[in-house]
């Protein structure tokens, strides 16, 4: 289900276009369309980064959120939860909780890498058994084999 997306033509063909004033996003059922170990690929061009912080937006930030399992201001961590962010400054960060309530995670970090904002990225990552992965434009960039958690939801359904 997607919200206040429009779309565009891509070097790839149609891509979406998300925006702070619409709420943007896409969600998709969890236990059916996306995998709990494997790999997603993003097809991205970020402008910039923005959040809202003590009520307050804070806008044309170099750090933007691409992908979440978690819920916005939630209080509580689950197993699972997931956080990719971008960086102007050529990073990428995967995080992932393995506790539920803990702060600590498994993350894997791209750092030094070609990424920058107002162009066209290809982005894979990967995760479960195998390990966690980062791939940016095709090349590997980041891989902590060691970190196993499967991808899981933010909030737990009653």
């Amino acid at each position: 289900m997607s919200h206040g997306i429009s779309y565009v033509e891509t070097p790839n063909g149609q891509g979406a276009v998300f925006s702070r004033e619409n709420e943007s996003r896409i969600q998709y059922a969890f236990e059916t369309a996306i995998p709990k170990q494997g790999t997603i690929e993003f097809l991205i061009k970020v402008e910039h980064g923005y959040r809202y912080k003590d009520y307050t937006l804070q806008d044309d930030l170099t750090t933007a959120l691409i992908f979440t399992t978690d819920v916005w201001g939630g209080d509580v961590y689950w197993p699972g939860s997931t956080w990719l962010y971008v960086y102007d400054t050529g990073k990428i960060y995967l995080r992932m909780i393995v506790e539920k309530y803990s702060t600590d995670g498994q993350n894997a970090i791209a750092d030094g890498i070609e990424f920058k904002f107002g162009q066209w990225h290809a982005i894979g990552i990967s995760f479960g058994s195998e390990g966690q992965y980062i791939m940016l434009d095709g090349q590997l960039v980041a891989s902590e084999p060691t970190n196993t958690q499967e991808l899981g939801r933010g909030v737990i359904d009653y």
